[in-house]
């Protein structure tokens, strides 16, 4: 018999991810689908012109990475409902483009702050919002405590500046000034560090804004696990 390739979906790194961003679209799209009677497709095209206002049906595709013909059908169905208007733009009489009604804008404005603290939940079963620890036990690893001792001598040779070096603004400030532990997390603890960040206004533009849309990409530093087992690959199976 022939020999068929072989793909280990559940480690596939393109599978999961996508099985990811359905769950978690559904996990919030119950909720407005109940009150407000929209989908998936319909709140995406509302949250895409609720942050970037007067976009064509193409642009409002390429923003979502969804099919264009998934968008048309999603765009004419809030049309229908009055929830998102069409108009020219300026003096291109070609090119319609969209934006949210005043229905359209209450319904964004009220799923937003839903999705957020969606958001905010994901991310606090990974991290520590007051303290920056990473919270799954597989990306973390047992200190040694010779190097507990070293880190409070090198703490006393250091002293303050371990932290004081940085601008912090405003009431901002390091989740702990015990300079031994500082040093324990540059070295021993694993973080999550964004490393790069699209989408943001620029300093003259920011302000307050109920949400957001912007592109991210982060990594989390992880020291030597304690076991062979690849951190990633022990939480996904958790």
């Amino acid at each position: 018999m022939p020999r068929h390739a072989s793909l280990d979906l559940e480690h596939f790194l393109p599978y999961r991810l996508s099985v990811l961003s359905n769950r978690i679209s559904q996990a919030i799209a119950t909720r407005y689908a109940q009150r407000f009677g929209i989908g998936v497709t319909e709140w995406r095209v509302i949250a895409v012109l609720g942050r970037y206002p007067d976009l064509s049906a193409v642009e409002v595709a390429a923003r979502t990475a969804m099919d264009k013909v998934a968008v048309s059908r999603a765009v004419a169905r809030l049309l229908e409902r009055d929830l998102v208007e069409r108009d020219t733009h300026g003096d291109d009489r070609r090119r319609s483009v969209l934006a949210l009604s005043r229905g359209g804008q209450r319904i964004y404005d009220e799923i937003a702050p839903l999705a957020l603290d969606l958001e905010r939940r994901l991310l606090s079963r990974l991290e520590d919002e007051a303290t920056g620890q990473v919270r799954p036990a597989p990306f973390n690893v047992e200190i040694p405590a010779e190097r507990k001792t070293q880190a409070k001598v090198a703490a006393q040779a250091l002293g303050e500046t371990v932290w004081k070096k940085f601008p912090f603004a405003g009431g901002t400030h390091p989740p702990s000034t015990d300079t031994p532990e500082l040093i324990l997390n540059r070295t021993w603890r694993p973080a999550l560090t964004v490393i790069g960040a699209d989408g943001l206004p620029a300093p003259k533009n920011a302000g307050m804004c109920c949400a957001r849309a912007p592109a991210w990409r982060s990594a989390y530093a992880s020291r030597p696990p304690p076991t062979r087992t690849p951190a990633p690959r022990r939480c996904s199976r958790r």
